[in-house]
C-alpha cells in the first residue's frame, strides 16, 4: 500500500514498494517516490517522479516487502520538506535481515519560505528583505556562500510559483 502525505503547498505525495511481476528466481524490490501538483492533478502523471533506492534490493523469505500486502514504508511532511521513510534488506548481506532508511525530501516551494515555518505565506518576502538587507545566511537561498542578487531573484521566482 502507499503511502501519502500533504505538502505546505498543496501537493499530494505518494511512496510504495515497486516490485516486477511474474518474475522467476529472486525478487527485488524499488522504493518509488512521485509529487502530483494537486488533486486535480491526479488523474494524469504525476509532476514528479524517483527512485529513493539507487538500486533494487532483494526480498528474502524472512522479509517479504512488496509481497502479501507487507509494504513498510512511510511519508510524512513538515511544509515544504517530506521525509520517506522504508525498510530494506541489508544492502551488504540480504539474508540478515532488515534496516530502516530515511530519505529528506525537499520540495522546490523551500526556496521561497524565508521565514523557515515550512510554509509559503505573505510573511516570506519581508523575512527575505531583512535576511537580504543585513546579508544573512538566510538569504543565500541558491547556497553559493553568498548574499547577492542572484539569490533574491531564486527567491522572487519561487515565491511567485508558489507564494500565495
Amino acid at each position: 500500500m502507499p503511502s501519502i502525505a500533504f505538502d505546505g503547498i498543496g501537493g499530494i505525495n505518494l511512496i510504495w514498494a515497486e516490485t516486477p511481476g511474474n518474475v522467476d528466481g529472486p525478487v527485488s524490490v524499488t522504493i518509488r517516490y512521485a509529487r502530483f501538483n494537486n488533486t486535480a492533478a491526479l488523474v494524469g502523471p504525476a509532476s514528479y517522479t524517483a527512485s529513493l533506492t539507487p538500486t533494487p534490493f532483494p526480498i528474502n523469505s524472512h522479509f517479504n516487502i512488496g509481497l502479501l500486502s507487507n509494504d513498510y514504508q512511510m511519508l510524512a511532511a513538515s511544509g515544504c520538506v517530506l521525509y520517506g521513510a522504508y525498510a530494506r534488506t541489508d544492502p551488504v548481506n540480504p539474508s540478515h535481515g532488515a534496516s530502516i532508511f530515511v530519505r529528506r525530501i525537499v520540495i522546490d516551494c523551500a526556496v521561497a519560505d524565508a521565514d523557515a515555518d515550512s510554509m509559503v505565506t505573505s510573511a516570506d518576502p519581508p523575512a527575505f528583505l531583512a535576511a537580504f538587507s543585513s546579508g544573512s545566511a538566510t538569504a543565500d537561498v541558491n547556497m553559493d556562500n553568498s548574499v547577492k542578487r542572484a539569490g533574491c531573484c531564486d527567491f522572487l521566482a519561487a515565491y511567485s510559483t508558489y507564494g500565495p
